[in-house]
Formats: C-alpha cells, sequence, structure tokens
C-alpha cells in the first residue's frame, strides 16, 4: 500500500502522494468585486426577468388552474391506486 507524504503548508494539508492538493487558505473562494457599472447591469437583468415572469403568470393563470384540476385528478386516483394494491 502506497504512504502519501503530508506536509502542513499556509495551514492547510498537502498531499504530494495524490491528485488531491490543498495549498493556500482563501484560493477557492478569493474573487475580486465587480466593475461598478456591472452591478447596475445585474440589478437591470433581475428586473427583467421578473417582469417577464410576472407577465407569464398573468398570461397564462387561466391555463395554469384549468391544468392543476387535471393535476389534482390524478393525484387522487393514483392514491386509491396505491390504497387498493397495498389492501390486496
Amino acid at each position: 500500500m502506497k504512504e502519501k507524504a503530508e506536509k502542513k503548508v499556509g495551514g492547510e494539508w498537502e498531499e504530494s502522494g495524490g491528485k488531491k492538493e490543498r495549498g493556500e487558505k482563501g484560493k477557492r473562494g478569493s474573487k475580486a468585486p465587480p466593475p461598478p457599472g456591472e452591478a447596475d447591469m445585474n440589478r437591470e437583468k433581475t428586473a427583467g426577468l421578473l417582469f417577464l415572469a410576472l407577465l407569464f403568470a398573468i398570461i397564462f393563470w387561466d391555463a395554469f388552474w384549468f391544468l392543476s384540476k387535471f393535476m389534482l385528478l390524478f393525484v387522487i386516483a393514483y392514491v386509491v391506486y396505491l390504497v387498493v394494491k397495498s389492501r390486496s
């Protein structure tokens, strides 16, 4: 069985014999802050997506409730099927 050589580097253990190697702390999640104009673009994108979601909900509101009735009937039939199956 192979032994892996380990040494402590920057507060964490580093394995030199395997594929996993951990180096210094903070490498994984460190990210530079976005440029000033990018925050406004993200805000506009979010507002646009919320508007589209609201528009979709208003347009398809009746269709959603119409189709939900079929889903409710399907669920009731499936529950009845499970009850009958478990009793036999």
